[in-house]
């Protein structure tokens, strides 16, 4: 009776130790995988960042443009303006 005892335990001692043999095993094949996606994400995490600054640059940009067209067109106005009043002051 107490070899069936024994004989349980040496199985679930030489269980648990290859499952740490298995674990340790598993982590060293996978670990150059793991590297190679958290070497990936980080690029990526880079590349959307200068996508980013690259987006507030262009909405700057275009802030500046819209403005400077504005500018424009009320200077247009105001010469087209000017020179009708010129032209009505001419004919009375």
């Amino acid at each position: 009776m107490m070899i069936i005892v024994y004989i349980s335990l040496a199985v679930v001692l030489a269980s648990l130790a290859y499952l740490i043999y298995a674990g340790v095993s598993f982590n060293k094949k996978i670990k150059p995988t793991v590297n190679s996606v958290n070497a990936t994400s980080q690029h990526l995490q880079n590349e959307t960042d200068h996508i980013k600054e690259k987006t507030n640059h262009l909405k700057v940009t275009q802030a500046a443009i819209k403005t400077d067209v504005q500018y424009k067109k009320d200077s247009v106005k105001y010469t087209a303006n000017s020179f009708k009043q010129l032209v009505n002051s001419f004919k009375r």
